[in-house]
């Protein structure tokens, strides 16, 4: 994993922390939705290494 994907993750949850929210259930709603928006980001960039990646091999064949 990539320091700018840890980053990213870390950005998004401290996010969360920083409204305030006192409600436990809001919270751990709050928490679960910056984790997931931080999953479909990682999954973006693990799609394109993957492109890269297989592109790279049709290149040299």
């Amino acid at each position: 994993i990539s320091k700018v994907l840890i980053y990213e993750r870390g950005f998004k949850i401290n996010l969360v922390y920083k409204e305030n929210i006192l409600d436990n259930a809001s919270f751990i709603t709050a928490y679960i939705k910056a984790y997931h928006e931080w999953l479909l980001y990682f999954i973006e960039k693990l799609e394109q290494k993957i492109n890269i990646i297989i592109n790279s091999l049709k290149e040299t064949q």
